[in-house]
């Protein structure tokens, strides 16, 4: 029951933001739909790093048992993966998208 209702809140909370105002294209709303884009190349490309990199920072550089110094930690780390999820999503899903069937006419 409690998923229900987390992923019912989650949803009322999207739908109030879509349309709680008129989004422009500025270089901030840019910014975020290229992160959205590259996102799931992110995803999907992130769990051969995640656990050796932290593993190796933890090890080697400082320790990230400490809430306040992980979380900037996984924010560089977030922007190191950028570029790898550009090339993911350049090379490997793009391709692929092109190859997709049109529904609609636009």
């Amino acid at each position: 029951m409690l998923p229900t209702l987390e992923g019912l809140a989650f949803s009322a909370l999207i739908a109030w933001y879509d349309g709680s105002f008129l989004h422009q294209d500025g270089p901030l709303s840019n910014l975020f739909a290229t992160l959205g884009e590259y996102s799931y190349s992110i995803y999907l490309l992130h769990f051969y790093f995640v656990f050796t990199v932290a593993q190796w920072i933890h090890a080697n550089v400082l320790d990230l048992s400490n809430f306040y110094v992980a979380l900037p930690v996984s924010l560089l780390a977030f922007i190191a993966m950028i570029p790898i999820g550009y090339l993911s999503m350049r090379f490997v899903e793009r391709p692929f998208l092109r190859l997709r069937r049109r529904y609609t006419k636009v």
